[in-house]
């Protein structure tokens, strides 16, 4: 399989035993046979992709099914971040102000080609974006569960 990591370390494909497979379309993970994992027989880096073997399925017709799906690892295999950093999962739900001011929560995060952005929802359930940049994150509190932003014209 071909594969685009959309991981900061994908160095981490190397040396991957197991995987999941899942569609974030029907928000389902992919059985492997009886069992939802699957086992990596060979992985190697070619440029910006990984090429990616999986135990018993030897040809690309056995794994056209799984384009286009997101491959996951376990939770307790992700790489620790320094602190300060934070996985994008991991901010999900938090509740975004502007000083004292609620502006909304944060449903995900999005990159179009640019910086990344955190989608939050406002009171009125409408999408908001903002850069997810030093330059208007002031501060993320975890045990508050809140970002805090500075707000600037133009912003939002």
């Amino acid at each position: 399989m071909k594969i685009f990591p959309l991981t900061d370390f994908p160095e981490r494909f190397l040396k991957l035993k197991s995987l999941y497979l899942y569609d974030e379309s029907k928000r389902v993970f992919i059985k492997n046979k009886d069992f939802f994992i699957f086992d990596v027989d060979d992985s190697e880096m070619i440029g910006e992709y990984v090429k990616l073997k999986l135990i018993d399925y030897n040809s690309i017709n056995e794994v056209q099914s799984f384009a286009n799906k997101f491959v996951l690892i376990e939770e307790t295999k992700k790489k620790k971040l320094a602190k300060g950093q934070h996985y994008f999962h991991e901010l999900i739900d938090f509740d975004v102000y502007a000083g004292d001011e609620l502006m909304g929560k944060v449903a995900a995060f999005e990159n179009y080609g640019g910086d990344d952005l955190i989608k939050t929802k406002d009171m009125k359930n409408e999408d908001k974006y903002i850069p997810y940049r030093k330059e208007f994150i002031e501060k993320i509190d975890e045990k508050t569960k809140r970002i805090y932003i500075k707000m600037i014209e133009g912003l939002i």
